[in-house]
């Protein structure tokens, strides 16, 4: 089972992400994520057993209560490795950076595969090798949100792309789990 941790953003900034993907001029057609597997990837574990999964689960339990909730600004755009040869394109965390490291890190503790630095970002595209791109230079603000839990999603590769189920919430610290 393909299991990781994110911060799913709220339908209201999925929408308003989406929309403004417009500002971004592509040579090649990109593939486009869509709004409802909006995610900023916190620790990404890949194929684990149900019992690694347990023992994860247990461990980010753990973790959330030591995190207290926080804003999370999303604006810009960025690309991955860099603008003359992108193969991810980004929506870029402004505000709520140090704290979604710091969550990373600590739920790394867990298990999984250990990750370089963190890089907060949330993916609306991805590229061929070929593809160039122009981007504002302007940090357009796209979404601001309370980001008051976290969430452990199993992913499904299918021919159309992921897809995501929700396996646990997690509150953090102060807020009440939801059902």
């Amino acid at each position: 089972m393909r299991i990781f941790f994110a911060i799913s953003i709220p339908e209201t900034c999925q929408r308003r992400i989406a929309a403004a993907r417009k500002d971004i001029k592509l040579n090649a057609m990109p593939r486009w994520v869509p709004a409802e597997n909006y995610h900023l990837t916190l620790h990404f574990i890949d194929d684990t057993t149900p019992a690694e999964a347990e023992k994860l689960k247990a461990h980010a339990t753990a973790v959330a209560t030591k995190v207290p909730a926080f804003t999370c600004v999303v604006g810009g755009w960025g690309c991955f490795p860099n603008s003359r040869r992108p193969r991810v394109l980004y929506a870029d965390i402004h505000k709520g950076r140090e704290e979604i490291i710091t969550l990373s890190r600590l739920l790394q503790v867990g298990g999984g595969k250990q990750q370089e630095q963190l890089t907060p970002h949330l993916t609306v595209a991805r590229s061929g090798e070929s593809a160039t791109v122009e981007l504002s230079r302007q940090a357009t603000l796209l979404a601001e949100f309370t980001v008051d839990r976290f969430v452990l999603y199993a992913s499904e590769l299918t021919p159309t792309g992921a897809r995501y189920t929700v396996l646990e919430d997690y509150a953090l610290a102060g807020i009440a789990k939801s059902e």
